[in-house]
């Protein structure tokens, strides 16, 4: 019996999750911090008035807009996952691990762009050491970890097969 479990990506979700922590880590660097007992400043009700005008400008709004170096840490995950996959030969790959051999690497290489460790088979490893690593990974490396995987599962009910996946490659 298959007990595969496959599992799709939410790729917004992962474009979300990079942007908060990029974020978070400039927000931590330009804010101070303030009492609790501060009193929160409210900004005044913009005023309304009947008469049209071109202007577009109008501080009671906020259009979110990704930063440049927000989309270009994107777009580098992006290549980087396309570059890795490639390199892994995965078309060569049994079709029954395929997707999850795929996903595995996404989620290792998501860890490495939002984290400075990695927990992997209850270890912490520096990202910088699971980046190189990814990059040289290739398809003997990937059939290995899925061998690994495939013995490990005839001798013991695997709870989290991606997770397991991931410490495997």
């Amino acid at each position: 019996m298959d007990r595969t479990l496959w599992y799709s990506i939410d790729y917004e979700k992962l474009q979300e999750i990079i942007s908060n922590s990029i974020s978070s880590d400039k927000d931590t660097l330009d804010t101070q911090s303030e009492p609790m007992d501060s009193p929160k400043k409210i900004s005044p009700i913009p005023e309304n008035s009947s008469e049209i005008t071109s202007d577009m400008d109008n501080p009671s709004i906020h259009q979110q807009t990704p930063l440049e170096e927000d989309r270009g840490r994107i777009d580098d995950f992006h290549t980087k996952y396309e570059e890795i996959i490639d390199n892994c030969e995965l078309y060569a790959i049994n079709e029954k691990y395929r997707g999850a051999v795929a996903h595995a690497i996404k989620l290792l290489l998501l860890d490495v762009y939002s984290s400075n460790q990695i927990q992997i088979g209850g270890k912490s490893i520096p990202s910088e050491i699971v980046y190189r690593d990814l990059e040289g990974i290739n398809y003997f490396i990937i059939q290995h970890g899925i061998q690994n995987f495939k013995e490990a599962s005839r001798n013991f009910r695997i709870n989290n097969p991606i997770a397991y996946l991931k410490a495997c490659i």
